[in-house]
């Protein structure tokens, strides 16, 4: 039987930043060691494989997270119309949830699609997060933070895992 599989990463990042999670993807350690037994031939039955190894980085992140748009290197999102139609769809399901970046609001500076963006997707994920299970992701268009983005007079809701 063949089955299509994805290898998202080969390695574990033992660097990255972020919740731990975040940093355990790969199949083999940052040393080349594996991290679970592999044949990527598909040529071994899986009858000898041994049972996977205890989690050890199941820990929630100790701290508060932000979720904000996913930018380039310059700080402009990939796809404005995607993000745009994600924070039409955030603000239509809670009313006031995007007060703040509207011209009178407190968040509405700088005036970026970016900016706004980030500004209704951590809220949203504030909001509905604990109540719902929900995650950051917002079609693919978002990403978790340890760095708070607030600014001045403007503060992100933040999640705390956990």
């Amino acid at each position: 039987m063949r089955m299509p599989v994805l290898v998202f990463a080969l390695f574990n990042e033992n660097v990255k930043g972020g919740p731990g999670t975040e940093r355990h993807w790969g199949l083999f350690y940052p040393n080349g060691s594996a991290v679970y037994e592999v044949d990527l031939t598909g040529r071994r039955p899986a009858a000898p494989y041994p049972p996977l190894p205890p989690a050890t980085n199941d820990l929630p992140y100790p701290g508060k997270l932000w979720c904000v748009a996913r930018t380039d290197r310059h700080g402009a999102v990939a796809n404005e119309t995607a993000v745009r139609e994600q924070v039409a769809t955030a603000c239509a399901d809670e009313a006031g949830l995007c007060d703040p970046v509207r011209p009178s609001g407190g968040c509405h500076l700088p005036d970026t699609v970016a900016a706004h963006a980030s500004y209704v997707f951590s809220a949203h994920w504030n909001r509905f997060s604990k109540q719902y299970g929900g995650w950051c992701y917002f079609g693919g268009l978002a990403v978790e933070t340890t760095v708070d983005p607030s600014h001045g007079s403007c503060k992100f809701p933040s999640v705390t895992p956990g």
